[in-house]
């Protein structure tokens, strides 16, 4: 189980691949009875909110398009083909 510095750590890495920059800085640390409590900013949170958004999105399409994908592209390289074909067939 991550702790929050390595969450934070690990969508500030993946916030940065999609040129969204962050700065752990945001974080405010506060000393509440002797131990430390981490506590996010607004602007934060919302942007984790956007990134889970993102990430399920591009989960969602990356387990249900692949054969789609497969499946157009297959549709399209025999819809070329054909037409290619079609066109020898005229010339010659």
């Amino acid at each position: 189980m991550k702790t929050k510095v390595q969450y934070l750590e690990h969508l500030e890495t993946k916030l940065n691949e999609y040129g969204v920059q962050i700065d752990l800085l945001t974080v405010k640390f506060e000393k509440a009875t002797g131990a430390s409590k981490l506590q996010f900013s607004p602007e934060l949170m919302a942007l984790k909110a956007k990134y889970n958004a993102v990430r399920e999105k591009m989960q969602a399409l990356e387990q249900t398009s692949t054969e789609e994908w497969e499946n157009d592209l297959l549709v399209r390289a025999e819809t070329a083909w054909n037409a290619m074909s079609y066109g020898k067939v005229i010339r010659n």
